[in-house]
């Protein structure tokens, strides 16, 4: 008895897979091959819109921050002309530190790395 063993990593069969199923049925090689085109086409536009998205809601994250830390800082301001000088400097000293703490953080954990792209199936 005799084991053969092939490999083959692309996104379309191997040559000789698709004269096997030429052979079983007349045109069925050209549309496997059709069927894995626009597979890879809807693939793609997928992770571009994923990306886009990704991208919209890193920039939404950053302006929502910095809304709220101006708005704090503003108040903070407001209370120390109001003559509230402790709880305006404590509040402005705590907006600036907890956002120097989120940035300093965030750089830090390995989980704000760009996430890798998952491998291809192999067939």
């Amino acid at each position: 008895m005799k084991f053969e063993r092939t490999e083959w990593s692309a996104p379309y069969p191997s040559p000789t897979a698709l004269a096997a199923f030429e052979q079983i049925s007349s045109g069925l090689a050209r549309d496997l091959v059709a069927m894995t085109g626009i597979q890879q086409a809807h693939d793609n536009a997928m992770e571009r819109n994923a990306l886009r998205w990704e991208g919209a809601r890193s920039i939404g994250g950053l302006l929502s921050g910095l809304t709220i830390a101006l708005f704090m800082i503003g108040v903070s301001g407001w209370l120390i002309d109001g003559g509230h000088d402790i709880a305006g400097s404590v509040l402005g000293g705590g907006t600036i530190i907890s956002l120097v703490t989120v940035f300093l953080k965030r750089d830090r954990e390995p989980d704000a790395q760009p996430a890798k792209p998952k491998p291809r199936r192999k067939k």
